[in-house]
């Protein structure tokens, strides 16, 4: 007892026995200042700071922008950025392959490589393709509005009413008289109205959009594909000659083509005209006006 005792003063002697730090002028050797301090102050303070250096580190990691350097530290926000752009680009790897299978079904319609009761039945089983959904990740609310808006899109440009063109804001595509009208129950291979026309005269895009063909064909000649607002699509065909290129921007009543009597079905200088809306073939005189001329 009496040796724990006498420890136990030994070490209360040893904190409390007081220092002094003395700062001296190396030159003068003046005092400069001078500090008192036990054992048990150092300690006290060492632990002080300790402390305030680990709740600071914890502060700024657990409150600030640098917890993101922390691997398995992402936030739910920055998870559902991630979720929603790979959706988005899903969503567009989708709808650019389908565009893409589109636009070669009228290619080969073009060359005369599939007959127009064939493309129906393709355009059909494209677009009833569903989005192919690579992820495997949850889909939050975010998400969820996401594909609503899409298909909100999808739907409206299905449903799109075929009378909702107005005539008056279609341009009459060149200046002739139709020598065939629109009639598919007698040649369900001709989807079109031909205009007889003096050769060379201008041929005019009926409405502002862009040229997704214009090439030549031995069975049609030159011809021009314009794909415009709203699923609507125009085909020009047996041109003399092209004024655009494939991708360019086109204004309504902007000249694309002339007259001519190219390709192996024409008989004479005219021009075979197609209006197509969402992927179906309608009469253009129910849309354009070719009495103003």
């Amino acid at each position: 007892m009496a040796n724990q005792s006498r420890k136990k003063k030994n070490l209360k002697r040893s904190l409390t026995t007081q220092y002094r730090l003395v700062l001296v002028n190396d030159r003068t050797f003046e005092e400069a200042s001078a500090v008192k301090l036990t054992f048990l102050n150092v300690l006290i303070a060492t632990m002080v700071i300790i402390l305030v250096i680990f709740w600071g580190s914890f502060f700024l990691i657990s409150e600030t922008p640098l917890r993101y350097i922390i691997p398995g530290k992402e936030t739910k926000d920055s998870e559902r950025i991630v979720q929603e752009l790979l959706f988005k680009t899903d969503s567009i790897y989708y709808v650019l392959e389908r565009d893409n299978k589109q636009f070669d079904i009228h290619n080969k319609l073009i060359k005369g490589e599939l007959e127009y009761a064939e493309v129906e039945e393709l355009t059909d089983s494209i677009n009833a393709v569903p989005i192919n959904m690579a992820l495997t990740v949850q889909k939050n609310k975010a998400i969820q509005e996401i594909e609503e808006a899409v298909q909100k899109e999808e739907n409206f440009n299905k449903k799109i009413d075929e009378n909702s063109f107005d005539n008056a804001m279609l341009f009459v595509p060149v200046n002739g008289s139709i020598s065939q009208a629109y009639n598919p129950s007698i040649d369900k291979n001709h989807t079109a109205i031909d205009i007889a026309a003096k050769e060379g005269e201008p041929v005019k895009a009926i409405l502002a959009g862009v040229v997704m063909h214009a090439e030549w064909s031995s069975d049609t000649g030159y011809n021009v594909i314009v794909q415009h607002k709203e699923g609507l699509t125009s085909i020009y065909k047996h041109n003399g000659k092209l004024s655009v290129k494939q991708g360019q921007r086109v204004s309504a009543g902007e000249v694309i083509a002339s007259v001519g009597n190219s390709g192996e079905f024409s008989s004479g200088p005219h021009l075979h005209f197609e209006l197509w809306i969402n992927e179906k073939a309608v009469n253009p005189s129910d849309y354009i006006d070719f009495q103003k001329q």
